[in-house]
């Protein structure tokens, strides 16, 4: 029953990228990635349908992603492209990217905005190589249980509070495309197209937290996509975390 479950959730992904293959042309493509589980699935199939994109990743004097993006980059055998960003550069934009959250309705708070500091910063450093379209992993963190408040939760109970949780997944859609459209970038997010929305919310609940690993799911078609053990087993941490931003802006 699980192997059926992983390979419906290859096919839908791998069926959403055969569309973006066909839409998506004279572009230069990247991909935004941690080297945590959800964005090295998603740099798996950018990398197979658009071989000559680019692996963009987020380094500060805090971030703790680092070793994860080189074991990623080894992996798939291409350099990353590593935008570096400094408390300076940091405390420089904060009120623009307060109004910019202002303008779309999104709450300023200290983790809105760290969030949004990442994506202004590795948006604007895409545009400036001249990428026009950038695929994200943001989605499964919710869709599969990925936050810590889910660990705990079994059975309906765990499917009800991801249900609830849906419009937070609205919420940093609007934010990351206002930080998008800011730098002239067309974001992609596959996690967050409905078939694959309906398809995580019909997942049994057995298979989004299991022996107590969040996002199982993912982490089993990690292991199919034959991804570094470091990479399938690390355990979630929240992008404005791993990337040192929201300490830096503290």
């Amino acid at each position: 029953m699980e192997k059926a479950w992983v390979n419906k959730y290859e096919q839908i992904l791998a069926d959403l990228f055969r569309n973006y293959q066909q839409q998506i042309s004279n572009s230069k493509i990247g991909v935004l990635v941690s080297g945590g589980i959800d964005s090295s699935l998603i740099a798996c199939l950018v990398n197979k349908h658009f071989p000559d994109s680019y692996l963009i990743s987020l380094q500060s004097e805090k971030s703790v992603d680092d070793d994860f993006v080189a074991i990623l980059s080894q992996f798939l055998k291409k350099n990353p492209f590593l935008v570096q960003v400094t408390r300076e550069n940091l405390l420089a934009v904060q009120d623009e990217i307060k109004q910019l959250l202002n303008k779309v309705g999104v709450e300023t708070n200290p983790m809105q905005m760290a969030l949004a500091s990442v994506y202004y910063w590795l948006f604007k450093a895409a545009n400036k190589k001249d990428i026009k379209t950038i695929f994200t992993g943001q989605g499964p963190d919710i869709l599969l249980g990925g936050y810590s408040k889910y660990r705990q939760l079994s059975g309906e109970t765990l499917k009800q509070a991801i249900r609830t949780d849906l419009p937070l997944l609205k919420i940093d859609h609007i934010r990351d495309t206002a930080m998008a459209q800011k730098w002239g970038i067309n974001v992609i997010n596959p996690y967050l197209e409905q078939v694959n929305i309906d398809f995580c919310l019909s997942v049994p609940p057995q298979f989004i937290n299991k022996n107590g690993q969040e996002k199982y799911l993912s982490r089993a078609l990690g292991k199919k996509f034959n991804l570094p053990k470091k990479i399938v087993e690390r355990p979630k941490k929240a992008m404005q975390y791993s990337t040192g931003v929201s300490k830096i802006i503290k």
